[in-house]
């Protein structure tokens, strides 16, 4: 049984405690080199080896057999029974730590799995730190397969398939969300971008909308821009509460709140957030040529033409009921009012009626209608010119025609002729002549003037 104090020595051949010998106390105050190898052999036992300096033992330390080296301290790294513990007497596993430890003290990594914290027998996965130059210098990989898989950059953001997220959290690849993602009021949203590049943005927010300011409850996504206001957007907005007609779904383009909007009322507003119809246009409205392109009235019919001060006609005409079979009359009829039914009107059949009333119109530049039912149901509509120039039915009843003639109606029905008794003129005159006709019947265009 042996106990020693050894201060700084070395020992070319070795330390053995050999057979059944015991070395209860073995303690060195400065460095002990062990040249061969420090052993306890057979049923040998070690009971304190303590080096406050440095201990060398080139070729190994070792108990062999029922041997034991119960505790080996070294500048406070114990190996006891087994385990080693660095920073305590009594590790309770293979390797206890109680302290500070630092792998590739001498920033050697440069972005591979080695040096680092690795697992198992070199299948290749562990945690590294690139402590040599970019991507991710000074930040966290994990591997498998010795690929980095998720990296956490030395600004804190993760990345997932690439080793230098620019965000909080950036995924390089699919992403399967099999949970709700919630995103508390007042944050950024989500942003999914390739690489940074403009026109691969969407991006979730709950911007500013409203010319007032910030709107509640509200969410958008942009398309197309770097950041928000940058994009086109397509925005959500709940500023009532349910079923308000303040909640709208808003497009617009750069960040305008002006584009385009449905409200909770269902108007569309096109160029105003606030549309009081179901369709309200703050600007100019466009329809292109040549396209079939028109406006469809309530009653079928449809405007293809603007209205600019000029007419597609060349009179007006009122839209009136004639009595009988509306098939009977045709363009350039004389008209006069029927007598026996009020409302009413006739085709012409007396010389000089003085109940003339207008021309049947042959395309009405306006017309206009009292009527209060569907034109395009009614059977006994048609549209009679009371002023402008008019194609009308004429003949030579009571002489040849010359331009400037006033004419009035002539005993064959639906036609005009000239006018040559002043007296029986007064009241029966539907219109001038401005073409000529020197005998027979025919159409000629007439301006029409009632007198």
């Amino acid at each position: 049984m042996v106990s020693s104090a050894i201060a700084q020595s070395s020992f070319p051949n070795g330390i053995n405690a050999g057979g059944d010998s015991t070395i209860n106390s073995l303690t060195t105050t400065g460095n002990l080199n062990v040249v061969n190898g420090l052993t306890a052999g057979g049923g040998s036992t070690i009971n304190s080896l303590t080096a406050t300096g440095t201990l060398q033992v080139p070729n190994g330390l070792g108990a062999g057999g029922s041997s034991a080296i119960n505790n080996l301290t070294l500048n406070g790294t114990t190996y006891a029974n087994g385990n080693v513990g660095i920073g305590t007497t009594s590790p309770q596993q293979n390797l206890s730590v109680n302290g500070s430890e630092n792998i590739d003290q001498a920033d050697t990594n440069n972005g591979g799995i080695y040096p680092g914290l690795t697992f198992g027998a070199g299948s290749g996965e562990g945690i590294a730190s690139n402590r040599v130059s970019a991507p991710n210098q000074f930040g966290l990989n994990f591997f498998t397969a010795f690929t980095p898989r998720m990296s956490i950059t030395q600004a804190g953001n993760v990345g997932i398939g690439t080793t230098s997220p620019a965000q909080f959290l950036e995924v390089n690849g699919n992403t399967q969300v099999d949970c709700s993602i919630i995103i508390p009021g007042g944050a950024n949203g989500i942003f999914i971008t390739n690489s940074g590049s403009q026109g691969n943005v969407i991006q979730a927010n709950f911007p500013y909308l409203s010319s007032g300011g910030a709107v509640s409850e509200s969410l958008g996504i942009a398309f197309g821009g770097s950041n928000f206001y940058d994009s086109g957007l397509l925005s959500f907005v709940n500023k009532g509460g349910a079923g308000s007609s303040s909640n709208y779904i808003g497009l617009s383009i750069y960040g305008s709140s002006s584009g385009m909007i449905i409200n909770g009322s269902g108007n569309v507003g096109i160029g105003t957030v606030s549309p009081g119809a179901p369709l309200e246009v703050d600007g100019n409205i466009k329809l292109t040529a040549n396209s079939g392109a028109g406006i469809i009235f309530p009653n079928g019919s449809v405007q293809s033409t603007a209205w600019t001060g000029v007419v597609s006609g060349g009179d007006y005409a009122e839209s009136v009921d004639v009595s009988g079979d509306r098939n009977h009359y045709e363009p350039g009829d004389v008209m006069v009012v029927d007598v026996n039914h009020p409302g009413r009107f006739l085709k012409s059949s007396q010389a000089y009626s003085t109940v003339v009333a207008g021309i049947y119109a042959t395309k009405p530049g306006v017309t206009g209608r009292r009527q209060k039912t569907d034109p395009k149901t009614s059977t006994s509509e048609v549209p009679m010119a009371m002023v402008g120039i008019v194609p009308t039915k004429v003949n030579t009843e009571n002489g040849p025609i010359h331009r400037g003639d006033l004419l009035v109606s002539s005993s064959t029905p639906g036609y005009a002729m000239k006018g040559t008794d002043p007296i029986r003129m007064v009241g029966a005159v539907v219109g001038k002549a401005l073409g000529t006709l020197d005998s027979g019947s025919g159409v000629i265009e007439v301006v029409v003037t009632l007198q």
